[in-house]
């Protein structure tokens, strides 16, 4: 689906379309990005993830069970582990861990990298940079 460039868009009105119906449905807490859903379950709801995806059965959509995760107050989603009991986010150890460790490759006096290696870097870079406007409003 992704091999178009107007794929992703088309699949963004989609999901628009169900958010839409979920939050009718009264699951409050409904956030997307293109096909990464994240859905909290807040403590005084009942519903199951087995009612979240029945919901949209009818209409063919293709939840997968096992990327699921189970109900927990530490969630990932978009790249970030979100702790909704502190009210924090951060990027994942090991994720933090590779950065550093390419970060301090690069920095070695005297290394060449490639083109390739430039944009990989460039676009891990801006990916950890994008959480700062999801988060400030919280902040």
């Amino acid at each position: 689906m992704f091999g178009l460039s107007s794929s992703a868009g088309v699949f963004g009105a989609i999901a628009d379309m169900l958010v839409a119906l979920y939050q009718a449905a009264g699951f409050n807490t409904i956030l997307k990005w293109v096909d990464d859903f994240f859905v909290v379950h807040q403590p005084n709801e009942t519903w199951t993830k087995q009612d979240f995806m029945n919901l949209t059965a009818v209409l063919g959509v293709p939840w997968s069970a096992k990327k699921m995760r189970p109900f927990a107050t530490t969630q990932h989603y978009i790249g970030f582990d979100w702790n909704l009991d502190l009210c924090s986010v951060a990027l994942p150890s090991e994720k933090l861990t590779k950065i550093l460790q390419l970060l301090d490759y690069w920095l070695q006096l005297g290394q060449s990298v490639s083109a390739k290696e430039a944009v990989s870097l460039h676009g891990k870079l801006v990916h950890i940079s994008c959480i700062f406007p999801l988060i400030w409003p919280f902040l």
